[in-house]
């Protein structure tokens, strides 16, 4: 697993494991799916429910890659010579795949050629996805 390769690697660090639980005092009805519609601004906060969101299966992701931004603090460097940024996150997280969420979270589908999130959501819905 990609987490033992890593440890081995870096000075410090600890495995986290977090769970959703369905509530036991709330019930709801709905059976129908849920659509998340995601894009290359989708960080911090919203990158960690998104990521959740695919991880535990609750819904289906479609749009762009997620921007990532979840681990602490953000440090930028510019290459000396071509002045290209270099941007990454103080903290190191992965998904269970262990890619580092500040990379971002891969939809289940991307945005066809021409449509935004919502085009391509209604289509796959047209289609017979739903």
């Amino acid at each position: 697993m990609q987490f033992q390769i890593d440890a081995t690697r870096l000075s410090y660090g600890f495995r986290a494991h977090a769970e959703i639980s369905p509530s036991q005092t709330r019930r709801s009805d709905y059976n129908g799916k849920i659509w998340l519609l995601t894009s290359d601004f989708t960080g911090s906060a919203a990158q960690v429910a998104t990521w959740l969101f695919k991880e535990s299966g609750l819904a289906t992701l479609v749009g762009d890659v997620t921007a990532g931004y979840f681990g602490g603090e953000r440090i930028r460097r510019y290459l000396p010579s071509t002045g290209i940024p270099f941007i990454f996150d103080v903290l190191y997280f992965t998904d269970h795949n262990g890619r580092p969420l500040e990379a971002g979270t891969i939809p289940h589908h991307f945005n066809r050629p021409g449509m935004d999130a919502m085009e391509t959501v209604l289509a796959l819905i047209a289609e017979g996805e739903y």
